[in-house]
């Protein structure tokens, strides 16, 4: 009896043990299968970043080998897909380089293998286009190899969602001319760049946005030398296209599509623009321009750090803040359209921000800054716009923002030619007074001791070249210990969007009312 209780035990052991050993097995390749990948990976970034006399196919094939082994090794690891794709795109690649066959059918047969076996997969759209792309005989050369200009290389691709739109912004080292397209059934907008090559990393990349007006972005070479970004759209919406320079660039923006019907009787009645401060009507009231498009400017950005806090916070850190901030305001409360001159960490001189300003037809231009000074104690606000001065506070401010300026002595004359327009001066000063007013009043509820400096005219190279009313708001003293700790509060940067929005909105009832900007 007690022997037949041990052997059932033991048994019992040797089944739970063996089950433990086969969970085990299990386990074990998708763990090497995702070692792997990782090799996979950096063996890919290798061969990429190697000189181009040693990306050989005998290369290229290493690195189709390396994903291969991750779903040989193991077909349920949450990597196999990745690595069936993976080779497509290398193979795709190489189909280009060094050939078409027979890369181009080799890259064709991992995409049906990856659709096949995988028919739930994430990736499964992305193969779907990349097959269709592989079985489309490519268009003959126009010319030999050797007479073709370089094509350009698709660097980077990124997106901003907003409350009233969604910008996505492709770079390239040289410019292209874009095509766009909207497709239905489902709906999609793409645009092709024609003399363009996606970057290895960028090949058949998928970028889920999954916001109000962009399901996912979706980047693939159909061409030798033709790219294409692909937009997955949520309902009925509208698209348009940018091209800039400096550095080239293509930029897509998507909005809620307004009838014309509709957004005739969401407009306000027509009124009459009101005379400025000083009692007068110019010849921007009298023909009852209104603002539609918008450029803010945050000032600085890459190596021009501009004012470093007495803790680090840096201007360019500080004002790109709060212009993000506030052009989601602007959007998502008035039909204006809101153009950046930088949405990252780059440089931008100060001339090409008003050139952006005058190639998008701007209406308004606000530069954003944040004020430095040698006494600590220096505190408060002021807005300035574009005007010559004697006031040396007010030429020390404008030789401070002027320093990235790329002007000389000789240009002096026609600097100055630029600067006296009457107009211009006139509604710059009236629009720089509602900002001023706006700023002021809202952040002095909560810091009673905040200075208001008033509004200030000085000659600013970032608002010289503006064909419309410009001005430049120093929205605190950066060198204050005490606004440099509450510029560091997003809750403190949100007010101050706020009242930059209040005062753009007070200059714009005063014109006649904000419209929706003409596409």
């Amino acid at each position: 009896m007690r022997r037949g209780i041990l052997r059932r035990r033991w048994l019992a052991g040797a089944l739970a043990a063996g089950l433990a050993a086969t969970a085990g097995a299990a386990t074990a390749p998708r763990e090497l299968a995702l070692k792997y990948y990782e090799e996979a990976i950096a063996e890919r970034e290798r061969v990429g970043g190697a000189p181009v006399e040693q990306q050989d196919a005998a290369a290229y094939q290493k690195v189709v080998n390396a994903f291969r082994r991750v779903y040989t090794t193991s077909p349920q690891s949450s990597r196999a897909d990745d690595s069936l794709l993976a080779v497509a795109e290398i193979y795709a690649l190489m189909s280009e380089r060094f050939g078409p066959e027979p890369y181009r059918s080799k890259a064709a047969a991992a995409c049906r293998f990856l659709i096949r076996q995988y028919p739930h997969s994430r990736l499964g759209e992305t193969a779907r286009q990349a097959l269709e792309a592989l079985e489309t005989p490519p268009a003959p050369a126009a010319a030999p190899a050797a007479a073709r200009q370089s094509p350009s290389r698709v660097t980077g691709l990124r997106y901003w969602s907003f409350p009233g739109f969604t910008r996505v912004v492709v770079t390239l080292d040289s410019e292209v001319t874009p095509r766009g397209e909207r497709i239905a059934s489902p709906e999609r907008y793409y645009v092709d760049l024609p003399g363009a090559k996606l970057t290895p990393e960028l090949q058949g990349k998928t970028f889920p946005v999954d916001d109000v007006f962009v399901k996912r972005i979706r980047a693939a070479q159909t061409q030798l030398d033709v790219a294409r970004v692909v937009l997955d759209l949520n309902g009925d919406v509208e698209h348009a296209v940018t091209t800039l320079a400096d550095p080239p660039r293509v930029e897509i923006e998507v909005r809620k599509k307004t009838p014309a019907a509709a957004a005739s009787v969401a407009l306000p009645p027509p009124q009459a623009a009101q005379p400025d401060s000083r009692g007068e009507r110019n010849l921007i009231r009298a023909l009852g321009l209104k603002v539609g498009r918008i450029v803010i400017d945050p000032g600085h950005g890459g190596h021009d750090t501009g004012t470093i806090g007495p803790t680090g916070l840096t201007e360019k850190e500080l004002t790109l803040d709060v212009a993000t901030r506030l052009g989601e305001l602007i959007a998502g409360r008035t039909g204006a359209e809101v153009v950046f001159t930088r949405t990252d960490d780059s440089f931008v001189g100060l001339e090409e921000r008003t050139g952006l300003a005058n190639e998008k037809r701007a209406d308004l231009f606000l530069s954003i800054h944040a004020n430095s000074s040698r006494l600590r104690t220096a505190r408060g606000i002021e807005t300035y716009y574009l005007n010559l001065t004697s006031d040396n506070d007010a030429l020390e401010v404008a030789a401070r923002e002027n320093a990235a300026a790329q002007k000389s002595i000789h240009e002096l004359q026609g600097l100055i030619s630029k600067i006296t327009l009457t107009e211009k001066i006139a509604e710059s000063r009236e629009f720089a007074g509602q900002v001023q007013r706006a700023l002021h009043a809202s952040l002095a509820r909560e810091n009673r001791t905040l200075r208001n400096r008033g509004v200030r005219q000085a000659p600013f190279v970032v608002l010289i070249g503006a064909r419309m009313p410009s001005v430049l708001a120093e929205i605190s003293f950066l060198s204050n210990p005490r606004d440099e700790k509450l510029l560091k509060t997003p809750a403190w940067r949100q007010r101050i969007a706020e009242a930059l929005y209040e005062g753009l909105s007070a200059y714009s009832r005063s014109l006649s009312q904000m419209q929706v900007a003409a596409r």
